[in-house]
């Protein structure tokens, strides 16, 4: 046994926690965040995201997509350029861009009940919002469950501060080469992963990364394809119990009364008794 190898992994790993803790310091604001939510027309929910025949603690299913295949075709870009503008060793950049293929990103939010929202991404207020239990994603996900950062943001100067301070410095001096990439790549990635167009600001976005990858996650995942919008995307199944959600909310424009009566007799067929059935309070027609 390599007792050696094992020792220098586990000091690796608890310096780039300690790192990322410092420099992606919102993390830790989500302890106090109650729930986050996930936007969705009502046919995903009811023939996708519940799962028909669910393995115990499966009850649920969400699908991670490849992070370079997401709406915003910049979206990559825009972390990358920054990066590339501190004037890292060009062996840091090739090492994100081959690092982010095979990462997979599921997308939750902490705006509640938002009318761009529900235009955008509940099926023009005809669909649903569910609402996860932060406190239970953590725990799951940890670190890798994290907020996106919009540019020219406080938030985005202060992260870019602290790697340029970690760039330039002496910070893994003296460290080998190899410990350094396994810390330095996954970080940067993480930059590139969290860092958003301030136009996107309005979706408070909060990100599960890392889903499939060979960076972050341990357990290797299957790759499947999906079609939309003129655009094969690749996805993995990530699984969750339906004790993590808490309600399920139909959108402005959609029947309330008869849709929540027939939702509570799905939820309690399928055994979510303590999930809540609710209607937006959104005074719109569509």
């Amino acid at each position: 046994m390599n007792t050696t190898k094992g020792n220098t992994e586990n000091s690796n790993n608890e310096l780039f926690i300690q790192i990322a803790r410092k420099t992606f310091y919102e993390w830790d604001r989500l302890r106090d965040v109650k729930h986050l939510f996930y936007y969705c027309s009502t046919d995903v929910f009811m023939d996708g995201i519940v799962v028909k025949n669910p393995s115990p603690q499966k009850e649920l299913c969400l699908w991670a997509s490849r992070y370079s295949y997401l709406n915003d075709k910049e979206e990559l870009q825009c972390g990358i350029r920054r990066i590339e503008s501190w004037n890292p060793p060009a062996y840091l950049i090739d090492g994100i861009k081959q690092a982010h293929e095979t990462d997979h990103i599921i997308s939750l939010s902490m705006a509640e009940d938002n009318l761009t929202m529900w235009n955008t991404y509940g099926d023009r207020g005809k669909g649903m919002m569910l609402a996860f239990d932060t406190k239970m994603l953590l725990s799951q996900y940890a670190g890798r469950l994290q907020p996106c950062f919009y540019s020219d943001g406080e938030y985005d100067k202060n992260i870019e501060d602290f790697f340029a301070h970690i760039i330039q410095g002496s910070m893994f001096k003296g460290l080998p080469f190899k410990d350094y990439m396994e810390i330095l790549v996954p970080l940067l990635l993480m930059y590139a992963i969290l860092r958003k167009d301030k136009n996107y600001d309005y979706e408070k976005e909060v990100r599960i990364y890392g889903i499939g990858g060979k960076n972050f996650d341990i357990e290797k995942k299957d790759i499947q394809y999906r079609y939309s919008k003129g655009l094969v995307i690749p996805y993995v199944k990530e699984y969750f119990p339906k004790t993590m959600l808490k309600e399920v909310r139909f959108g402005p424009v959609a029947e309330h009364e008869l849709s929540e009566k027939a939702m509570h007799e799905f939820l309690r067929a399928k055994g979510f008794i303590d999930c809540k059935v609710t209607h937006s309070i959104i005074p719109y027609r569509g």
